[in-house]
C-alpha cells in the first residue's frame, strides 16, 4: 500500500520565521533559542531511553522464573506427609 502522506496544505507560517532565517548566524548567536531547545529535546530524549531501558530489564527480570528446575529438590521424607484419599 503506498503511503498517502503529502504536506498539510493548512500550515501555518509564523511572520517572524521569515525574519529569523534573514538573520545572519552573527545576529542569530545572540538569540540562543534553538540552542537551548536542542539541549532540551536532548536531555528529554536521553530521560525517556533511559526509562525504556529500565523498564526493558524489568520486563526481562520477570519473564525468569523464580525456580528453575536444578532450584528444585525433591522432599526428605521425613519431612513428607501421607496423603489420604
Amino acid at each position: 500500500m503506498p503511503c498517502n502522506l503529502a504536506l498539510c496544505a493548512l500550515r501555518v507560517t509564523l511572520p517572524c520565521v521569515p525574519q529569523w532565517d534573514a538573520l545572519d548566524e552573527a545576529e542569530k548567536a545572540k538569540y540562543p533559542f534553538q540552542r537551548d531547545l536542542k539541549r532540551r529535546m536532548d536531555s528529554i530524549i536521553a530521560d525517556c531511553m533511559k526509562k525504556i531501558d529500565r523498564n526493558k530489564e524489568r520486563l526481562a527480570a520477570a519473564d525468569t522464573p523464580l525456580v528453575t528446575p536444578a532450584d528444585q529438590v525433591r522432599p526428605h521424607p521425613r519431612f513428607t506427609f501421607p496423603v489420604e484419599n
